[in-house]
């Protein structure tokens, strides 16, 4: 009852909500209620993975009674006279149901983890996910059925009592033997734990595998083993097989028919596997904005459904019989929901393929119920499945992206057809050409034209509208922008959406009957003409934009401005601008650490007085240098960053200075002695046994296990020290280490 008023209610008018004017605006948009119920819910669910320390069941128990006490007391009696109180309380009831689902998910996805790296194991299980990165090597998820000792090394490890993983990812030499999906196999392999985020506030990436139920990644020492009587698999490893092993042989009849970069695309377009694109290809498609044709997502789904709905429904009209005696148009809906769905499965299920199948599944819904196809409510409606199904997605840039694009766009055209609708009920002004509708008699050739126009200015005001709405989570996310996205998508996105699209779909029509080389001839030219693009664009020069990281603040600000614009409807819908604008005045706020030392210590890193980061002299620590590199906006080779002016260094240590404090570098124990008394932070990879005492800060080889990577912060006379443990806090996906460990061990989280 309570959350069925929090959705349509509305209060009853009264004397004192009347004079309030903010609770007059609420009032006139109780029919957009119904879209802010999901951002409540990720903020709740937002909430959750904020926290520094894993919440209690009382206390999630608590919020949500708190906020079904705040319901009833508004349904009572504050909604009677003031429906700001009713709008509050059901913000805060519907991110409390957020945040209670996020705390069951985590609860209910609790699994076994790997917390040091191990020493040879016999990994046997039925592998789930094969993504081949190259000839030789590819990268498999493995359902773990059964882990054991390796008895073949010399140094052997006391390993009797412990819990294998849920899952492990693997990489795999695949040069002698062949792997797909569903084959049982005994891996001899190196397991280690999932990695830390290479800096405090950092992606983290583990996080990202936990939700996945993926315990430990690793590598193997052999080539894998096929075992004999193997047992029965589960049946949805059985149900992925078998869809794996169609969409093998539908790669293999377009790579015989499409050798090259153009059969890369199309396997990637078609099955979703981009092991065939190079790395140069994949740069072209970035830079020049194109990026989002690989993701099979809202685009691709839609297109390959709406051309199944639109070519059934025209050839059924064709039949007055059928179109005067059944619903042709439900027929139609329901036939291209299933298409979509066969599409799906097919590409691979990725993440983002889910979440525009939910979504095209809403709007076939819509159609069936005889409802509007299109709008925010069946976006929302999406959005909580989703948001239900895997909270976890709301921290994924793919669901930030595609939401804050679906969004806009609907918004934009919403306005617009109000805009159209209420010029056309005025009539046509005095001294101005009528349009279209009132010219029934235009020639064909202007005709045409009107047309040709008119789907120009739809790519450039779709590629603008959508481009705005994700440029702020991609700076904040990739930190990097394409800017000639505009001209990329003007010139490839008719090229797909006639050409490209259409002929992969009568492929999957007519590969069956061995009849795909026509269309796949037509779509290689297509291809062929999107990569030409692609490559024009990226090579214009400043064709990306780099930009340093953004406090969470700003997107924030943006995200909510952004949602305020997008769905109320009245004037005040501009407030929203405000939230824009103060994102974007957060933006440069962001306090870059000073010093950075990796998380294993081999590489640490200096701001220089100019912003840029200068890294210490070596081959080591590439990985985390990147990702500092891209934080703070700084494109180009990493050996120009490796500065060897700035560190002086000798055989035992290297020493540097910044802002008055000095930083020593120790690669030999005799160092410690020395440096004690000249620097003020003293990093080493080596164990320190109190040879310094207390005076400087120290960072050894037992700090870094314990603490991860480390940002320090140099504030006039003081040092503020940041490190990954300190904001990752203690959760289910977040490693603890005890502090004094001989062996390997495997972590548990056993359910209550």
């Amino acid at each position: 009852m309570f959350i069925a008023n929090s959705i349509n209610a509305s209060p009853p008018k009264g004397s004192f909500w009347q004079l309030t004017t903010l609770a007059h605006l609420l009032e006139t948009e109780r029919g957009r209620w119904f879209l802010w119920v999901p951002v409540s819910f990720g903020l709740g669910i937002l909430w959750y993975f904020l926290l520094g320390s894993e919440p209690s069941w009382f206390m999630t128990s608590a919020f949500v009674l708190a906020g079904l006490t705040a319901m009833f007391i508004t349904s009572a009696y504050g909604s009677k006279r003031f429906v700001i109180g009713f709008t509050l309380s059901s913000i805060c009831i519907w991110a409390a149901f957020g945040f209670a689902i996020a705390k069951t998910h985590t609860f209910v996805l609790q699994h076994p983890v790997i917390t040091y790296k191990t020493p040879a194991l016999n990994v046997q299980g039925w592998v789930t996910h094969v993504q081949q990165k190259s000839k030789k090597q590819a990268r498999v998820i493995v359902r773990v059925h059964a882990i054991s000792q390796d008895n073949t090394q010399k140094k052997k490890a006391r390993y009797k009592n412990y819990t294998a993983p849920k899952y492990v990812r693997l990489r795999v030499n695949t040069a002698k033997n062949k792997i797909q999906t569903g084959d049982y196999l005994t891996f001899k392999a190196i397991l280690y734990p999932l990695p830390q985020p290479v800096l405090p506030g950092g992606f983290n990436y583990a996080q990202k595998l936990w939700f996945e139920e993926i315990g430990g990644l690793g590598f193997t020492i052999a080539p894998p083993e096929h075992v004999k009587n193997s047992p029965v698999p589960p049946l949805h490893i059985v149900f992925k097989a078998t869809i794996n092993k169609m969409r093998s042989k539908i790669a293999e009849h377009i790579r015989g028919v499409l050798p090259g970069r153009t059969g890369g695309i199309a396997v990637a377009l078609i099955t979703g596997d981009r092991s065939g694109l190079s790395e140069e290809t994949v740069d072209a498609l970035r830079h020049s904005g194109l990026a989002h044709i690989l993701a099979i997502s809202g685009l691709h789904m839609a297109m390959i459904a709406g051309a199944i709905y639109w070519m059934l429904r025209c050839c059924l009209a064709l039949f007055p019989t059928l179109a005067l005696r059944f619903p042709i148009k439900k027929i139609a809906a329901i036939v291209a929901l299933l298409g979509g769905f066969y599409y799906l499965l097919l590409s691979g299920t990725a993440i983002a393929t889910q979440r525009a199948f939910i979504m095209v599944a809403v709007m076939f819904l819509a159609i069936l119920l005889d409802r509007p196809a299109i709008t925010l409510r069946n976006v929302a409606m999406a959005a909580m499945i989703i948001l239900i199904i895997k909270p976890y997605s709301v921290l994924d840039v793919g669901f930030q992206m595609s939401f804050a694009a679906v969004i806009g766009l609907i918004a934009f055209y919403e306005r617009a057809a109000q805009i159209r609708y209420k010029k056309q009920l005025e009539g046509p002004q005095p001294g101005t050409l009528p349009s279209k509708d009132h010219l029934p008699h235009l020639s064909y050739t202007v005709s045409l034209f009107h047309s040709l126009w008119t789907y120009i200015a739809g790519i450039i005001i779709t590629t603008l509208v959508a481009s705005l709405a994700v440029a702020p989570f991609a700076i904040f996310h990739f930190h990097q922008y394409s800017q000639y996205g505009l001209l990329g998508n003007l010139l490839a996105i008719p090229v797909v959406g006639l050409i490209v699209m259409p002929m992969a779909l009568l492929t999957l029509l007519l590969i069956p009957f061995g009849l795909e080389v026509l269309p796949l001839t037509f779509m290689s030219w297509g291809l062929s003409l999107l990569l030409e693009a692609a490559t024009m664009v990226s090579n214009l020069p400043g064709a990306v934009k780099y930009f340093p990281q953004i406090p969470t603040s700003a997107i924030a600000c943006m995200a909510l401005g952004g949602l305020w614009l997008a769905i109320w409807q009245n004037r005040w819908r501009y407030w929203g601008l405000f939230g824009i604008a103060l994102g974007l005045a957060l933006s440069p706020l962001y306090t870059f650490p000073d010093i950075l030392v990796e998380r294993e210590g081999k590489v640490i890193a200096i701001k220089q007085p100019n912003g840029h980061l200068a890294a210490l002299p070596g081959r080591t620590g590439t990985f985390s240098l990147k990702q500092w590199l891209k934080i703070y906006g700084q494109p180009g080779p990493i050996k120009y960053v490796r500065n060897k002016k700035l560190f002086v260094c000798d055989d035992h240590a290297c020493l540097s200075k910044i802002n008055t404090r000095t930083v020593s570098y120790i690669k030999h124990p005799a160092a410690f002695s020395e440096d004690c008394s000249k620097a003020d932070i003293i990093i080493s990879t080596l164990p320190h046994h109190g040879q310094c005492g207390a005076s400087p800060l120290i960072i050894d080889s037992k700090s870094l296990k314990q603490n991860g990577a480390y940002s320090i912060y140099i504030d006039g006379d003081t040092l503020k020290v940041k490190t990954v443990k300190q904001i990752l806090g203690e959760r289910p996906w977040v490693i603890q280490k005890p502090r004094a460990i001989e062996k390997p061990v495997f972590l548990q989280y056993k359910r209550r």
